[in-house]
């Protein structure tokens, strides 16, 4: 992949995704060679992609141990009817398919006398089957819209 370098004053607004990843990486393994550090054990990170939000939630994550949130700001000013589709597809197609709290799914599984283990096995990656399809099914009905729904 060849990235061309683009700047805007002294602001480079273009990077190659590897070495942002390298970057990410060589951090991660840095918090890891520090002595641990007692502190919070959840946080909510806003802005978590870059600069002083992503270096807390390394810190946060690697050194406390904490379970982290990452709230990402404007990345690629998404549109709404789009974010719609990318979050809320697999949250209802996973929790209808595979969630053994819904009321039909507790009644089926007594029923039948199936183990929940046994009936997540096959659920979840069904319901994987079914998310992907929602977004190709999605993907082929939003397009007609035209670039304006993505962006």
């Amino acid at each position: 992949m060849i990235i061309e370098p683009k700047t805007r004053g002294f602001i480079c607004t273009t990077a190659h995704p590897d070495g942002c990843a390298e970057a990410v990486r060589e951090q991660i393994d840095y918090v890891k060679s520090q002595p641990k550090t007692e502190g919070t054990k959840k946080a909510l990170i806003l802005g978590a992609s870059t600069g002083y939000g992503l270096a807390s939630r390394i810190a946060a994550a690697y050194s406390c141990g904490a379970a982290t949130l990452g709230v990402l700001s404007n990345v690629a000013s998404f549109s709404v009817p789009f974010l719609y589709c990318v979050f809320a597809i697999p949250t209802i197609t996973v929790n209808i398919g595979s969630c053994i709290t819904q009321s039909w799914v507790a009644w089926g599984l007594a029923y039948t006398k199936v183990e929940s283990k046994d009936y997540l096995k096959l659920s979840i990656p069904c319901a994987y089957i079914a998310g992907i399809l929602l977004y190709v099914l999605t993907m082929v009905t939003m397009s007609g819209m035209g670039p304006e729904w993505f962006i």
